[in-house]
C-alpha cells in the first residue's frame, strides 16, 4: 500500500455534513519542539562535559587540540536525543511509542540508498581531493574488503549508536516540524542537530588544530545539507526512521573509514576532511540536485 508522509500540506476541516468549509494548515508545537530539544542538549551535553576534560578552556583556546582524546563512553552521549524522545512521548506531548519507528516492510530501496549512497558521497570526496592534489589515498589492501567491512559496521554498531539520534531528530523533532514544510523543516532541524556537537568540536572532533569557532561554523552548514537530504529519504521512505538510522550509521561508518584515517591523508582539515569545504560542496550539489528532482516530479508517495 502507498503511504504518503507530507504533513506540511494543507488539511481540509469538515463538519458534520461532510463538506469542507475551510482549508487549515498543521501547526508546529513548539512546546514540544523547544522541550524536545531542551532535554537532548541538557542530556547530551551532561554526559560529554563530564567525560571530556577542559571543554570550557578549549572554547577559549586559539585552537582546537591536535587529536580528539575523549574516552569511549563518550558514545554515551549519543543517546541524547533518543532518551528525550523517549521521555517527551512518554510524560510530555504523549504520543506513546505505537508505530514511532514507522514502516520497516518493503522498504528495501530505501534501506539500499541509506547504505551505498554514503559510500559513493566519499568516494567522490577522495577523487575531487585527490584530482585538485590537495589529497592523496593509500588502500592499504583490498578497497573491495574494506568497502565490505564499512558496510558491515555500518549495519551493526554504528547502526546502534546512529539510533540514538535519530531516533530523536527523524523520530521526534522531523515530524513535529514538517507543517514548516519540508526543507525549511530540514534546515531547522540540521541546525539543531550540528549545534548538538558543538562540546565535542571544540575538544577537537572532526576538526582538530583550528579555531573551535570554525570547526563549529564549518560543522553546522554540513549537517544541515545532510538533514535536507535526511528529510527527503524519510519522507519518501514513508517516515521510516530506521532507513534514517542507517544513512547515518552509513555516513559515520565510510566517513571515518574512508575520510580521516591513514588510507586518507588530508592536505588541510577545512578543506578536505568529510566535513569540510569541498565535503560541503558535493553535499550541496547533491541537495541541490535531489530538490530540483521532487520539484519536477511532484510527489512524495511511496510505490
Amino acid at each position: 500500500m502507498a503511504t504518503l508522509v507530507d504533513v506540511s500540506a494543507e488539511t481540509s476541516q469538515k463538519p458534520s455534513d461532510g463538506k469542507v468549509t475551510s482549508l487549515e494548515r498543521p501547526r508546529v508545537k513548539w512546546a514540544h519542539v523547544v522541550g524536545f530539544v531542551t532535554l537532548a542538549y541538557a542530556i547530551s551535553w551532561s554526559v560529554w562535559i563530564a567525560l571530556v576534560p577542559h571543554i570550557a578552556r578549549y572554547l577559549h583556546a586559539a585552537r582546537t587540540p591536535s587529536k580528539f582524546t575523549a574516552p569511549g563512553s563518550i558514545v554515551i552521549g549519543m543517546f541524547g536525543p533518543a532518551v528525550a524522545a523517549v521521555i517527551m512521548r512518554a510524560f510530555v506531548s504523549k504520543e506513546g511509542f505505537r508505530k514511532s519507528l514507522g514502516p520497516i516492510r518493503h522498504r528495501g530501496k530505501y534501506f539500499a540508498i541509506a547504505l551505498v549512497a554514503p559510500a559513493l558521497t566519499f568516494a567522490l570526496l577522495i577523487d575531487v581531493s585527490v584530482g585538485l592534489h590537495l589529497a592523496h589515498f593509500h588502500s592499504n589492501g583490498n578497497i573491495v574488503a574494506l568497502v565490505m567491512v564499512l558496510a558491515f559496521n555500518a549495519l551493526t554498531f554504528t547502526m546502534l549508536f546512529a539510533f540514538g539520534e535519530e531516533y530523536g531528530w527523524r523520530g521526534y523533532l522531523l515530524p513535529k516540524l514538517l507543517p514548516l514544510g519540508e526543507v525549511r523543516a530540514g534546515v531547522v532541524a540540521g541546525v539543531i542537530w550540528g549545534l548538538l556537537h558543538a562540546p565535542l568540536l571544540i575538544a577537537g572532533l572532526n576538526y582538530p588544530g583550528v579555531n573551535p569557532w570554525v570547526a563549529i561554523a564549518m560543522f553546522v552548514p554540513t549537517t544541515v545539507l545532510m538533514s535536507l537530504l535526511f528529510t527527503r529519504l524519510y519522507v519518501v521512505a514513508g517516515g521510516a526512521v530506521l532507513v534514517a538510522t542507517l544513512l547515518h550509521a552509513s555516513l559515520n561508518a565510510f566517513g571515518d573509514g574512508l575520510g580521516t584515517h591513514k588510507r586518507f591523508v588530508t592536505h588541510h582539515t577545512l578543506l578536505t576532511s568529510p566535513g569540510g569545504a569541498i565535503a560541503i560542496g558535493i553535499f550541496a550539489l547533491i541537495t541541490v540536485t535531489v530538490y530540483a528532482l521532487r520539484a519536477r516530479h511532484g510527489s512524495t508517495r511511496t510505490k
